[in-house]
């Protein structure tokens, strides 16, 4: 594996056939004095041809990784979404318990309260009874 091919599988993950054709024009090394010009810009145009193809491939792959992000960001928004709603559900039911408990708790304290008081307005009206049966004697005066 040559170090550009190296290199890209570092930065990029696996390689298209594209990449590696890119790979094998910079591999080949620089272009001998010897080579004729035509061949320059075919390999430059290849080599811009590649890269577009690349970058394209690169893009695609970007996208459906984006789509794949965004589609677990959903399915964890919708978990999280009904979750909630299940915790909600669940303290709301709880709330109404304790609410019907302490709602039956006030009546039987009101329940309670009203029959001290008719209690203490019986032992009051007895008590006033006795006293009107007792004849009222002023105390003595002592004689100076």
């Amino acid at each position: 594996m040559s170090s550009s091919e190296h290199f890209s599988d570092a930065v990029t993950g696996p390689q298209s056939k594209d990449t590696h054709a890119v790979a094998e024009v910079f591999d080949a090394g620089p272009m001998s004095p010897s080579t004729p010009e035509v061949s320059r810009p075919t390999s430059a145009a290849r080599t811009m041809e590649l890269a577009a193809l690349t970058a394209e491939q690169l893009l695609t792959d970007a996208k459906v990784e984006v789509a794949s992000l965004v589609s677990a960001a959903r399915a964890t928004a919708d978990e999280t979404a009904e979750t909630s709603r299940k915790e909600v559900a669940e303290v709301e039911a709880q709330l109404a318990r304790t609410k019907a408990d302490l709602e039956a708790e006030i009546a039987s304290l009101s329940q309670m309260a009203t029959d001290q008081r008719s209690q203490m307005r019986r032992l009051l009206t007895e008590q006033l009874a006795s006293l009107n049966k007792t004849p009222f004697e002023p105390p003595a005066v002592p004689a100076e």
